[in-house]
């Protein structure tokens, strides 16, 4: 006959065994999350992060003084902002983020085209404020986009922690 003293007993000594068993399945689980993260941010996300931080800077002074010229885009800091964003967002596994920069590499690219413009004299005929405030509200396009750009980083960073 079996009696609830020795029941409670049995039963004590399957409590190691089991917490031991969910400890491990939630440490797979924490893991298997942490590199679903790992995926999603891509190789080198403090890359990723000092691009983003660049075009963003980029963006708040394009939206400064006088309209960006041609040249202005052609100098050694800006000149390939928006391959290296396009080569950035071809690295991560995250469609949001993905998204986000492909929108700044684009917003960049028509800034560039609107610096194009505002250099060729041919063009200017009648359309140079039309120029210039297409620019500013691409600076400001461009600047939020970059924001949201490493908002969904950063978040993506504190997950895989």
């Amino acid at each position: 006959m079996v009696t609830a003293a020795s029941m409670w007993s049995d039963w004590l000594k399957f409590v190691p065994g089991w917490l031991a068993f969910l400890a491990t399945v939630a440490t797979w689980v924490q893991n298997a999350r942490a590199r679903k993260h790992s995926l999603a941010i891509g190789p080198d996300h403090n890359e990723l992060r000092q691009v983003l931080t660049t075009a963003r800077e980029q963006f708040d002074e394009l939206g400064k003084e006088e309209p960006r010229r041609s040249e202005w885009f052609d100098a050694e800091v800006r000149r390939g902002l928006s391959t290296a964003l396009d080569d950035q967002a071809a690295r991560r596994g995250d469609e949001t983020l993905k998204d986000y920069i492909r929108v700044v590499a684009r917003t960049w690219e028509v800034a560039h085209m609107y610096g194009r413009q505002l250099s060729d004299p041919q063009k200017l005929e009648g359309e140079k404020w039309g120029i210039e405030r297409h620019q500013l509200n691409l600076s400001h396009q461009g600047w939020y986009w970059a924001r949201l750009a490493l908002e969904r980083l950063a978040e993506l960073e504190r997950r895989m922690r």
